[in-house]
């Protein structure tokens, strides 16, 4: 005889949560999911905040304002709920640190507005975004093959890093291709050519890259990072707590 498989409905699947963490009881199938996503909810806000204050253990408070910092640690709070990913609520946790320790040289209206930058992109984006960081100043985005230094033959994202140092420690300024500059971002995400180029013009409309026409106006290739996306990465790579 075939053994019988088990199953489980998604109700139950909700109903075992809600009795596994003593919920109050549902009064049906849309009450008892309800109740069990602003458990989810509370739960990450409450782990945030915790994990937030064992950091902010180690600083001297003297020179901050607890008003200011309380209302900074409740932005993060309201946007942390729907963060899904670990290395994304890890940068909010850095953003908000950084943000309460730096309060004095940021306004309002820059720290709502970095909190809205990683509410908005995806990883695919930060990973871009970080690499064209890297970049800038440094290296100059070309998209014709005789302005290549031809140096970056070989580069690839796991040694572009140590080479991009080398430059800036000697001040010099080079020309990378757009090809090349495209073929690690492709290392970087695993994405296809077509992908990030749609990624290209989504940070574009966010305002954090600066795209050129090329070919035609048929081709938009990479400029460099925006000043409010360079402005953006300073902030959240700032070394906060020591």
């Amino acid at each position: 005889m075939a053994e019988l498989v088990k199953t489980k409905s998604f109700k139950k699947l909700i109903d075992d949560y809600i009795l596994e963490f003593s919920l109050e009881i549902p009064t049906g199938p849309v009450d008892a999911c309800k109740k069990a996503l602003h458990s989810i909810k509370e739960k990450k806000k409450d782990k945030f905040l915790n994990d937030i204050l064992q950091d902010l253990i180690k600083i001297d408070a003297s020179d901050l304002l607890a008003e200011k910092s309380i209302e900074r640690l409740y932005k993060s709070l309201q946007v942390i709920a729907k963060v899904t990913t670990e290395e994304k609520i890890n940068r909010f946790k850095k953003l908000t640190i950084n943000g309460i320790i730096y309060q004095n040289e940021t306004t309002e209206n820059e720290y709502e507005l970095y909190l809205n930058i990683l509410d908005s992109i995806t990883e695919y984006e930060f990973i871009i975004l970080s690499i064209l960081n890297d970049f800038y100043p440094t290296i100059l985005i070309t998209g014709r093959k005789d302005e290549s230094c031809g140096f970056l033959d070989e580069i690839n994202y796991s040694n572009y890093k140590k080479i991009i140092n080398e430059f800036k420690t000697k001040k010099v300024q080079v020309n990378i291709l757009e090809k090349e500059l495209i073929d690690i971002l492709k290392e970087a995400t695993k994405l296809k050519s077509d992908e990030i180029s749609d990624y290209k013009r989504l940070l574009n409309s966010k305002g954090l890259v600066e795209l050129d026409i090329v070919f035609g106006g048929d081709y938009y290739k990479f400029k460099s990072i925006s000043t409010i996306g360079q402005k953006f990465m300073e902030f959240i790579n700032r070394e906060g707590i020591e």
